[in-house]
């Protein structure tokens, strides 16, 4: 089974896990090339690449926790860019590959308008948070918001932030 198709069936099966949790149909990004910045690449294997992440939920900082893959965690506030198979380099070193393989590990599960942490209820858009106010996921890179993040081709030194409030 070729990359791309294993990552569109995996990004559809987070999609229907999420639904599954009790949403409507699941909002994803279509399957696409990430958007690439011009003059940039994704990290290849071998490259050694990190990019600050930032978790916020209804006001709660959230660290994601360690899980191992070629994009990954030490459960320290970064993302570790420094993929050994193909299926985590070049064009597929994008956001949502780290976020589908932080989903596969337990981690935490990100979606256009969702976001759920290990244990919690799922929060989508528009759901209110503990003190009664509606929340609505907003992830910006590098201090721009991105609607599209989840095809967002990661580069080193990234500052990206997650926040549902």
């Amino acid at each position: 089974m070729g990359r791309n198709l294993r990552h569109i069936i995996s990004v559809t099966a987070l999609a229907l896990v999420v639904a599954a949790c009790g949403g409507a149909e699941p909002t994803t990004a279509p399957a696409s090339e990430p958007k690439v910045i011009p003059g940039s690449h994704g990290a290849r294997t071998g490259d050694h690449w990190h990019a600050s992440l930032s978790v916020n939920v209804c006001g709660i900082p959230f660290t994601v926790p360690a899980f191992p893959a070629g994009i990954h965690s030490h459960g320290d506030g970064q993302i570790h860019i420094h993929p050994s198979l193909g299926e985590d380099a070049g064009q597929n070193a994008t956001l949502g590959r780290f976020l589908e393989v932080s989903y596969d590990a337990g981690a935490l599960a990100v979606l256009i308008g969702r976001i759920q942490l290990p244990g919690e209820p799922v929060y989508r858009d528009g759901d209110a948070c503990p003190d009664g106010n509606p929340g609505k996921l907003e992830v910006s890179i590098n201090g721009e918001s991105n609607p599209d993040f989840l095809k967002y081709l990661l580069q080193d030194g990234d500052r990206i932030i997650i926040k549902f409030g």
